[in-house]
């Protein structure tokens, strides 16, 4: 590959190039946070990398046709680039997944291996069992130390949605690590 080809995008050629850069740039970094809730969702497994991976490609995508896009519906054309992406990135998975011999061990994921060594592991399959609303929380909140806003913005939701979700999660676990006594054996 050449440097040309490594490089960054071409800028979008118009009018005046500092004003488009700028309002795409706005547009992205006001945006990010709900661009990255919404590719989380669609893919499913709450892994924020993930979301972010797929945003950025979006946003790559979109600067490059910058100029073709009418700046009053540039934000619904970011949104739907990283829905359409998240969609590939989904069906990718599948076709991956169906084409996978099932007789082979899975080994476990970078993110199992780093989480195994900060957490036990009664806890890591504990949260991976959790409704994925709630484990969305969980992780959002006590994970990235996102706040109650924060989270919410990135779930699409309220903050109080984000407060309950989290209350149950973390019932759930508190359930799952101290289980109650059995009566029948004290008799």
């Amino acid at each position: 590959m050449t440097e040309e080809q490594v490089s960054s995008p071409p800028i979008p050629t118009g009018a005046n190039e500092t004003d488009t850069r700028a309002s795409l740039t706005a547009l992205y970094l006001e945006h990010y946070q709900q661009l990255v809730g919404v590719a989380c969702r669609y893919l499913g497994d709450g892994s924020r990398e993930d979301g972010e991976d797929v945003v950025q490609d979006a946003y790559l995508r979109v600067w490059a046709r910058w100029d073709q896009v009418d700046p009053r519906t540039g934000r619904a054309y970011l949104f739907r680039a990283v829905a359409n992406l998240a969609c590939s990135a989904v069906r990718r998975r599948a076709v991956a997944a169906s084409h996978r011999p099932s007789s082979t061990a899975v080994s476990a994921s970078a993110e199992e291996t780093a989480l195994s060594g900060l957490l036990p592991a009664g806890i890591v399959t504990a949260i991976g069992e959790l409704p994925p609303r709630e484990r969305q929380a969980v992780l959002l909140r006590h994970y990235l130390d996102l706040g109650q806003h924060a989270a919410a913005t990135a779930m699409h939701c309220t903050p109080a949605t984000v407060r309950g979700y989290t209350f149950r999660a973390l019932a759930t676990l508190a359930r799952q690590a101290h289980p109650p006594a059995d009566t029948a054996r004290a008799a």
